[in-house]
């Protein structure tokens, strides 16, 4: 039972036949209304688009630059890979994972399809190739957690530093290039006014939700997060479902690195040094607990955005780039602390 339902019976249990107009009536409305409110103060959406109004209005402020379209569709421009990968992010954090080794995984993703373009590989099999490399070092990733048992924490730290080792070895550490214009122009290009970048983002979200929200697979996926004892007690096979999440995570990452690669017309061994750490920042930023169960595509979509406006912002009020990262660290031990409120919220009235 929703809030929202808690509080349509507390309208009744005021007085089941109350009269039009009489206190009675008066009394379950505000009972009605005051749950409704507590429901929109813990989704976690609710909170974002304020911190994006309120960012925004300070910025707008202080240089009239930032809402202009110009400025807005490069933020956009930017975000696309950070989204893709924040989705699939989404889905290992809500299953109770963690994956660190996104960034190296990117790198290769972008060098090995690098690699078979200068091989004069066709572009559709260099991707191809591209995402399998990244798709094995998710099924890796996934048997040493789902069947080794190694935290997820200890094996996708490893596998950061494994993988982006290995990219420096296989390209000695040099860039890749001259790439086909063809594959630079997947990255590129625009309808019309809007990056391709923008798009992919935009589809690639709207297939996430979709996924994560109405399929028979996201359920699983919160009930393994929620309860991987009882999700395996209802016939769920954990082990499979636990392996295969770092799979998807590698393969939104080896496409966001893919990307990125044709957006810079170069294949980069040290592309997304770092990557992990604002992919997960937007992630949680956007209401995704860290403790398995709870998230959502659509607020990641809005942490994402906010992280990206936020920096953005700082740049155009010429904050010192070293404070940057000050400000952004706190973002996100905001959010985790908000995340903890809500959770202690959500708890209390459950349990009511």
């Amino acid at each position: 039972m929703t809030s929202q339902d808690r509080g349509l019976d507390r309208a009744q249990d005021v007085w089941p036949e109350a009269e039009p107009g009489s206190e009675a009536e008066g009394r379950g409305i505000r009972a009605l209304a005051s749950s409704i409110l507590a429901r929109l103060i813990l989704a976690p959406e609710i909170s974002l688009i304020a911190a994006l109004i309120i960012f925004g209005a300070i910025v707008q402020a202080q240089n009239a630059a930032f809402f202009r379209y110009e400025n807005l569709i490069l933020v956009a421009k930017a975000a696309g890979p950070v989204f893709i990968v924040s989705v699939t992010m989404t889905f290992v954090l809500v299953g109770g994972g963690i994956d660190l080794s996104v960034g190296s995984v990117a790198a290769l993703g972008g060098v090995v399809t690098a690699l078979a373009l200068t091989a004069e590989v066709p572009i559709p099999l260099a991707i191809l190739e591209g995402l399998l490399a990244c798709a094995a070092v998710g099924l890796i990733n996934g048997f040493l957690v789902a069947r080794a048992g190694i935290p997820p924490l200890i094996v996708t730290l490893g596998a950061l530093y494994a993988v982006r080792g290995m990219v420096l070895v296989i390209t000695d550490a040099g860039q890749i290039f001259p790439l086909p214009p063809a594959f630079n122009a997947i990255a590129q290009g625009a309808v019309a006014t809007i990056p391709f970048l923008v798009i992919y983002g935009i589809v690639f979200g709207i297939l996430g939700h979709v996924v994560l929200e109405y399929s028979t697979f996201g359920y699983r996926i919160r009930a393994l997060g929620g309860n991987a004892v009882a999700a395996r007690g209802a016939g769920i096979q954990i082990t499979r479902l636990r392996a295969s999440l770092y799979v998807v995570s590698a393969l939104g990452a080896g496409l966001a690195g893919i990307l990125a690669t044709s957006r810079f017309s170069v294949g980069d061994p040290v592309l997304y040094q770092g990557f992990e750490l604002v992919v997960i920042s937007a992630v949680i930023v956007g209401g995704t607990s860290l403790f398995g169960a709870i998230g959502r595509v659509t607020g990641t979509a809005l942490g994402v955005i906010l992280l990206g406006l936020v920096t953005n912002g700082l740049q155009l009020m010429r904050v010192n780039q070293y404070f940057q990262p000050v400000v952004l660290g706190a973002v996100v031990v905001g959010a985790v602390a908000i995340d903890r409120i809500r959770r202690t919220r959500i708890w209390r009235v459950s349990s009511q």
